[in-house]
């Protein structure tokens, strides 16, 4: 391929974009400050401390992933110091624009004085190759997803989603057939990187409102700090599992302080800045791969990680950040052109991140890095974990965790070893006690229909060839690997069989969490696995080229239905939100639980303005408490109470909420997501109906006889 170079000063272009961002900021220029803003935001603070820190990168895409994962730290911190320091100068809404902008040029000036001082002058060069035809089709696929989610949304069919599986598929078939995974092997992250968006962007652009569960906390705590313009790391709630969230930069200080420079807000800012992160971690995980195994074996692994519907229906916006920081973590341990001191920096930098953006997984994190270092000081091994960089690593976190929003994160730990640990025995032998992912993947789960028969046949398949990947690979260790690789993979490993083995362990970490996090890691190992039981097969009935394309075809037809294409095709029940609201009413009932349409968000947010002022309480199903009354109708924890047939009586000038779910199939949720018929014991003339939607209706509880 030919290449032509473009260069430019380095800090001309930095200086030039500070100001075309200032700029839009400064006359609030529609589209410019959401495009130039966001591109700012996301990429310049990083890229200017890889320059400080003299890290002389020619691999484009490092660089870029680094940039992401330092600037979400930037932002992060400087916020934070930001937040506690300029109250005291008498700035009361510290995370407004202003005072972020302002500290934004100084930094960016500084940073150019003195990098010019020490003579350090670069330059930027991109090499513009000439690119196959298919690689302009590879690029609009994430502008597909976004016409097909349009389309949906407003009542259209699913038939450009549907187009857009059916086009990925295709594309990785053609592309292992024709053999040019090695060809173009530069190229191999770029085109996983446009699926992994599309497929992001097809989940989580549909409706006008988040969707999932842990979402609207998320959201909530947010709308809390943007509204105050400063993050309030004490206490906001009564409820625990709310002030955990909001000790989490992730979802406070950074949203704010992006929807401060970009004009971007709300809903948007949930369904576009945090899928567009999370995707940026495909590029880590491929460059992690290829320090241990080859093209071909790291570009199928990524995308059967990506074809998981763990990684394009996470719906937790803090997690998204987590995890991009824990590959950063994990890339930085293995990557052998980083020196001691640049990788003690990064380590240190990537750890805070991830501890002040998600508690669970820093928990797992701690442990599998613990385990790899006692590993390594017990066996005298060369050190992949230095003592500085866990004891670092703790500190952080548990300061972190146990000064920040009433110890929160830290007594839920303690909550959650305790519950584990006291019904250990008596919940061993109990099915019940393993989540519902649990059993499906070992097979003790029911099937409604042959398509989701074969759908469970494949998963399970994938988990055989896990288990026979880790045997192939212990039994080969020393001709495929490094060791510390091989410890990772293992804790990993062992992760999941603790899902199985352990009672109440993986319903308290989330199922889908650990199995996602573990497929980060272990997702080569399917691979090899194939590769595995491939090899029995004589040489003369297969070719070692053929085994590739198997194991595509596979991967795809795995991919087919992990996304309820094959359900969509067939009229059968799906998990798939994009591909079911055409419908109208969806046939898969628990999908309402994580949907919100717009007459339910009208009717929490009208009931805001009744009830936020008074001391009246709320009632309502769990999912409209924990979801729509919380993020959409900011009401808090102490003005609601769960709806349900054991609610005798209603205290007088309080609400009853009824979302759609509600109304249509008259059953509501409780707060363990059990399902019961609507029945009020309580009298149905003792409530007035004061709001009515369409999908959304409210009632005022009166004493008969009074008004």
């Amino acid at each position: 391929m030919k290449r032509n170079r473009v260069e430019m000063k380095g800090w001309d272009f930095i200086l030039l974009f500070q100001l075309f961002t200032n700029l839009v900021i400064i006359f609030d220029v529609p589209i410019a400050r959401q495009i130039i803003g966001s591109l700012y935001f996301v990429f310049i603070p990083g890229f200017v401390l890889l320059r400080l820190v003299d890290l002389k990168e020619r691999d484009m895409g490092k660089t870029c992933l680094f940039s992401i994962g330092l600037s979400v730290f930037f932002w992060m911190s400087l916020g934070l110091v930001i937040n506690d320091v300029f109250p005291i100068l008498g700035v009361h809404n510290p995370l407004s624009t202003w005072p972020i902008v302002i500290i934004m040029n100084l930094l960016t000036i500084v940073s150019c004085l003195v990098d010019y001082l020490l003579k350090k002058d670069f330059k930027i060069s991109l090499q513009i190759q000439n690119l196959p035809p298919w690689i302009f089709l590879l690029a609009c696929l994430p502008f597909l997803s976004i016409a097909g989610t349009y389309v949906v949304n407003n009542g259209g069919s699913n038939t450009l989603l549907l187009l857009l599986i059916v086009t990925i598929s295709g594309l990785v078939l053609a592309y292992v057939l024709s053999g040019r995974i090695k060809c173009f092997s530069n190229l191999n992250c770029f085109i996983l990187l446009m699926i992994a968006i599309s497929l992001l962007l097809h989940v989580s652009l549909i409706t006008n409102y988040i969707i999932g569960y842990d979402v609207y906390y998320e959201f909530y705590v947010s709308r809390l700090t943007e509204n105050s313009l400063r993050w309030n790391s004490s206490s906001v709630s009564t409820d625990f599992s709310i002030d955990k969230v909001n000790g989490m930069l992730s979802v406070t200080i950074f949203p704010t302080i992006y929807s401060q420079i970009s004009g971007v807000e709300g809903n948007l800012l949930f369904k576009l800045l945090y899928p567009f992160l999370f995707s940026s971690l495909t590029v880590g995980l491929y460059k992690l791969y290829r320090t241990q195994f080859d093209e071909t074996t790291a570009f199928l692994s990524l995308f059967f990680f990506i074809a998981n519907s763990v990684f394009f229906t996470l719906f937790s916006t803090r997690q998204m950040v987590a995890e991009l920081f824990f590959v950063l973590l994990l890339f930085v341990l293995f990557d052998k052109k980083l020196d001691s001191s640049r990788k003690n920096m990064f380590f240190l930098i990537f750890s805070a991140g991830l501890i002040v953006s998600h508690y669970s997984l820093s928990y797992i994190s701690m442990f599998i890095m613990f385990l790899i270092w006692l590993s390594q000081l017990i066996r005298k091994k060369p050190k992949l974990i230095t003592t500085i960089q866990i004891v670092s690593f703790f500190v952080l976190a548990f300061g972190w965790y146990i000064y920040t929003t009433r110890g929160a994160a830290f007594t839920d730990l303690l909550n959650t070893g305790s519950f584990i640990s006291r019904n250990f025995y008596a919940d061993f032998l109990s099915p019940e006690t393993r989540s519902r992912g649990v059993l499906e993947a070992v097979g003790a789960s029911q099937t409604v229909s042959i398509s989701h028969q074969i759908s469970k046949v494949l998963f399970q398949t994938s988990t055989l060839l896990i288990v026979v990947g880790m045997i192939a690979l212990i039994r080969r260790r020393k001709r495929m690997m490094s060791e510390g690789f091989l410890g990772l993979l293992s804790l990993n490993f062992s992760l999941l069989m603790l899902s199985v083995v352990v009672p109440n362990f993986a319903g308290s970490m989330g199922i889908t969490r650990i199995y996602q996090i573990a497929l980060l890691t272990l997702a080569p190992v399917c691979i090899i696995g194939g590769n595995t039981i491939l090899a029995l097969i004589p040489k003369r009935k297969i070719k070692p080229n053929h085994v590739s394309v198997l194991l595509s075809i596979y991967l795809v037809s795995f991919f087919l239905f992990q996304t309820g294409f094959v359900f969509a095709i067939t009229g059968d029940i799906s998990w798939s939100l994009p591909l079911n609201m055409h419908q109208g009413r969806m046939a898969n009932l628990e999908l309402y639980d994580i949907f919100t349409s717009k007459q339910e968000v009208h009717g929490a947010q009208w009931l805001n303005q009744k009830a936020s002022n008074n001391t009246a309480l709320v009632y309502a199903d769990g999912i409209s408490v924990s979801h729509q009354l919380t993020a959409y109708g900011m009401l808090p924890t102490e003005k609601m109470r769960r709806l349900s047939n054991d609610t005798a009586a209603l205290d007088d000038g309080s609400y009853v909420y009824l979302r759609g779910f509600n109304i249509v199939y008259e059953t509501v949720i409780l707060g363990n997501f059990a399902r019961e018929p609507l029945e009020f014991s309580f009298e149905p003339h003792n409530s007035n109906k004061i709001y009515c939607n369409g999908e959304s209706e409210i009632y005022l509880s009166v004493i008969p006889g009074e008004s």
